[in-house]
């Protein structure tokens, strides 16, 4: 066909060529955080540094495979110690509150009744007697040779003597129990009131009496609890029931305070569901220390096996097409590396047999969920 217009010509081959040359090229990937490798994205290094994503190199941690669980802290039975009066009274005065730490025999409290008297003068009146019925079975031991009349008043006078010899000493028992010595007492220093003792060192935990009100030998006036007699009481799913056993190592972490780990050792184990929680119950005896107090919720892991191995953060391997993976860098790029685990827990993985190129390569540790999603 003739050209009628050869700057018509001119202009359709530069058009032309100017198309060509925009489908042929292709983006510049220097400013790009990386490129694909198959179906999994790859990172530059500077990309991961300027985002301030971690890494890190696998390590040796000791990791376990354990039942994780709730409990809480409590004391132990023998922490925990009733007080009461052993005679009924009228309360006071108080020289407690609740949450106040008491030393074994510090006064609690004192309590007043007409019958701290009457017990009082039935002793003194007792030993009275216990002197007379003494003098009495003694002069007629004396006195008694082979006359059966002079035997029989003796046999009668030790009778007396034995049994208020008796009475003195059950009426002296109880005086002790009201803190009142036997020894020294008189008639001139009675008196109608009875000094309730700490019996052990602790801090005040349950608190019902008022100052007036009369309490019985069966009302609890007050808890002192020893602080230092802790256990760990931990909830055990039934379904996890069949792994626990006494012995095991148990980690637990306070919830109010997860900074610190604990350990302990469970002592007692219960198969028995309880109805209100639906779990078992172990029992794990634990030292004092900061953060652990009767009441204070914690999460717990109990140990079933437990192994030092190569490993990195669980956050760092992720699953693809039923394969595990992470990112490793390999020259200046972080690309997807497949890898074989094993044990592993919230916080490490195990790496079985990585490649050399894995093992002392950089890995990307977090924000692998959004790397996926790139």
């Amino acid at each position: 066909m003739p050209i009628d217009n050869p700057a018509k010509v001119l202009l359709m081959i530069v058009f032309l060529s100017s198309v060509f040359s925009c489908n042929n090229q292709k983006p510049d990937n220097k400013n790009n955080y990386g490129t694909s490798t198959g179906n999994s994205p790859a990172f530059t290094v500077s990309y991961i540094a300027n985002n301030g994503i971690e890494t890190g190199k696998p390590e040796h941690k000791s990791i376990f495979a354990s039942v994780q669980c709730k409990g809480f802290i409590e004391s132990r039975p023998e922490a925990i110690v009733a007080v009461s009066a052993p005679l009924g009274g009228f309360v006071k005065k108080i020289f407690f509150s609740p949450g106040q730490t008491v030393k074994k025999g510090d006064t609690l409290a004192i309590l007043e009744h007409i019958d701290y008297i009457k017990l009082q003068q039935e002793f003194l009146v007792t030993k009275s007697l216990y002197e007379y019925h003494k003098e009495a079975f003694k002069r007629q031991g004396e006195l008694t040779v082979e006359n059966a009349s002079s035997i029989k008043k003796m046999q009668q006078s030790q009778t007396d003597f034995l049994a208020t010899e008796v009475n003195l000493t059950s009426l002296a028992k109880q005086l002790l129990l009201l803190g009142i010595n036997p020894d020294s007492l008189s008639v001139e220093n009675m008196q109608p009131v009875i000094f309730l003792k700490s019996p052990a060192h602790g801090f005040v935990s349950e608190y019902t009496p008022l100052i007036g009100r009369f309490v019985t030998s069966e009302d609890i006036i007050c808890e002192i609890v020893n602080p230092a007699k802790l256990q760990l009481h931990l909830q055990i799913p039934p379904g996890e029931m069949s792994k626990i056993k006494p012995g095991q190592i148990v980690y637990f972490r306070s919830i109010s305070d997860n900074s610190l780990k604990y350990h302990a050792s469970i002592k007692i184990y219960l198969r028995s569901v309880s109805d209100e929680t639906n779990t078992c119950t172990a029992i794990a005896p634990v030292e004092p220390g900061n953060g652990l107090y009767p009441g204070a919720s914690v999460n717990a892991d109990i140990i079933l096996y437990e192994d030092t191995v190569l490993a990195v953060p669980s956050g760092a391997v992720f699953s693809k097409n039923n394969k595990m993976y992470l990112f490793a860098r390999l020259d200046t790029m972080y690309k997807a590396r497949e890898v074989r685990t094993g044990i592993g827990n919230s916080e490490y993985i195990e790496i079985i047999d990585p490649q050399g190129t894995i093992l002392n390569s950089d890995i990307i540790f977090s924000d692998i969920e959004n790397l996926i999603q790139e």
